[in-house]
């Protein structure tokens, strides 16, 4: 009977320096996570005198919306997606030829760019807003490359996503949909108005 190789239960490795970065890297994400709002607070302070009272009015709402929408897509990668993915992952070597030795820098790596792609991901609805103030896209345009956008959400989450297995594709994909269409509402909203015809002059 062949022996059954277990799946490694500990992180690995393989340089007397790595556990030490690894902690450094962590704490400097961490409180680079953990900091910026009150960055761009400072930000803010230092910008708005410069901006007009209409354009302070714009700008508030989409730093806090665009700062609660990233945290929000780091929370749902942590405690929705990434549960699901590492397991998935690891039936690739479920068939007992292949023993998953993981370090823990690579892992770091992993985990911080599937955060940072969520937290992405979750801006949609403020940079669709933002250009539509702008005059860059309108909701009618955006309605009409619907299709368009759909396959371009489900490519780019099967490229992100690091397995291929559907719950996971679909963990990021229909977010990825579902706010292009708050941004399409959001579009509706914020964009700019077309101006009036001028009433003709009479002869």
């Amino acid at each position: 009977m062949p022996a059954v190789i277990e799946p490694a239960k500990k992180l690995v490795y393989t340089s007397a320096i790595e556990p030490m970065m690894v902690y450094i890297k962590v704490a400097m994400y961490g409180g680079l996570f953990a900091a910026a709002p009150w960055v761009l607070f400072q930000l803010w302070q230092f910008i708005a005198p410069g901006l007009y009272k209409r354009e302070r009015r714009v700008v508030v709402p989409f730093l806090f919306f665009g700062t609660l929408l990233f945290y929000a897509g780091a929370a749902f990668c942590y405690w929705l997606v990434l549960p699901a993915a590492f397991p998935a992952m690891l039936t690739f070597a479920s068939a007992g030829t292949m023993t998953p030795m993981l370090s823990i820098s690579e892992q770091l790596s992993l985990v911080t760019a599937m955060l940072l792609g969520f937290g992405i991901v979750f801006e949609v609805p403020v940079i669709i807003g933002f250009l539509a103030m702008v005059g860059l896209v309108t909701a009618d345009w955006l309605a009409k490359y619907r299709r368009y956008a759909i396959i371009f959400n489900v490519t780019a989450a099967a490229i992100i996503t690091p397995t291929g297995d559907p719950l996971n594709l679909a963990m990021m994909a229909v977010p990825m949909i579902l706010f292009y269409e708050v941004g399409i509402i959001l579009a509706r909203f914020l964009g700019k108005k077309k101006p009036a015809d001028e009433p003709v002059a009479a002869a």
